[in-house]
């Protein structure tokens, strides 16, 4: 009998690992960065070939890099750390071939701000990360929640009691190819948008009632800060409604999907 883990995450097909027995360990794992993998085992025993599990995929979370397993461990440093660092190697002297400095990348990757703001935003997230998927957690009855691989989680308080199943795609409903923004997939839309399946031109095309879902969602441990801007005139569809589109649109900046330069685009003022 011959094994074989087959791994993905929300960019497709990763990694096969070919085991002598049905295990494994870190050692077969440790070139993997952290993040959330689909799994699946292929068995092969002469010309027949079986697929485990035979309904859907088993997930397989790596929280901490295990590449630290091995070698040296690169400690964690703080921005005044980094700073006090900086300001050691000037005064010995040492010099440096100039480029960018890491305020105008930001600026590049469609920041606005002063590098205080920069600063900020480098407290703010120093360890997160913006979202690469999104899974449902079913525990919670009254609540649809959403796990973000980076930390962050998403209430859904206002959706009824049987969209939990419903928006994640399971059992057979939702997709998470989708390619139109759908009125009750919640989370299949989320995922669909960071698959690049379901593009922001897309998600305009939608009407107003299609966010009912998402009016006073609930973000947890989030990665940019909303309290930033005024949203009051935020709308991401052409007729504009704030029947949970603008909830909408706070969450997928606050995860980390909507970058600044979007949420400004769709109306969002930053707040001086």
């Amino acid at each position: 009998m011959e094994y074989t883990l087959k791994l993905a995450n929300a960019s497709g097909h990763v990694k096969d690992i070919t085991l002598a027995e049905l295990a494994f360990s870190s050692a077969e794992l440790k070139s993997l960065p952290a993040d959330t993998y689909t799994a699946e085992v292929w068995m092969t025993h002469g010309d027949k070939q079986r697929i485990y599990p035979s309904n859907g995929k088993a997930y397989l979370q790596i929280v901490s890099n295990v590449t630290s397993l091995v070698g040296d461990i690169v400690p964690p440093m703080t921005v005044d750390e980094i700073s006090q660092k900086l300001d050691d190697i000037a005064k010995k002297g040492v010099t440096s071939t100039p480029g960018k400095s890491a305020y105008q990348t930001w600026l590049d990757l469609g920041h606005t701000g002063t590098e205080q703001d920069f600063l900020n935003s480098l407290k703010a997230g120093a360890d997160k990360r913006p979202a690469t998927s999104v899974r449902v957690d079913l525990s919670d009855t009254k609540n649809i929640i959403g796990r973000f691989d980076n930390g962050c989680w998403v209430e859904l308080g206002t959706a009824a009691k049987w969209v939990p199943l419903y928006a994640t795609g399971a059992a057979g409903y939702g997709s998470v190819t989708l390619q139109s923004f759908v009125h009750d997939q919640c989370w299949c839309n989320v995922q669909s948008f960071i698959n690049g399946f379901l593009t922001l031109d897309a998600i305009k095309k939608a009407t107003p009632d299609k966010f009912e879902y998402w009016k006073t969602c609930v973000v947890h441990d989030p990665y940019a800060d909303v309290k930033q801007y005024d949203w009051s005139a935020c709308r991401i569809t052409s007729t504009g409604s704030d029947l949970g589109e603008v909830d909408f649109a706070k969450m997928m900046f606050a995860v980390g999907l909507f970058s600044e330069q979007t949420i400004l685009a769709l109306g969002a003022v930053k707040k001086s």
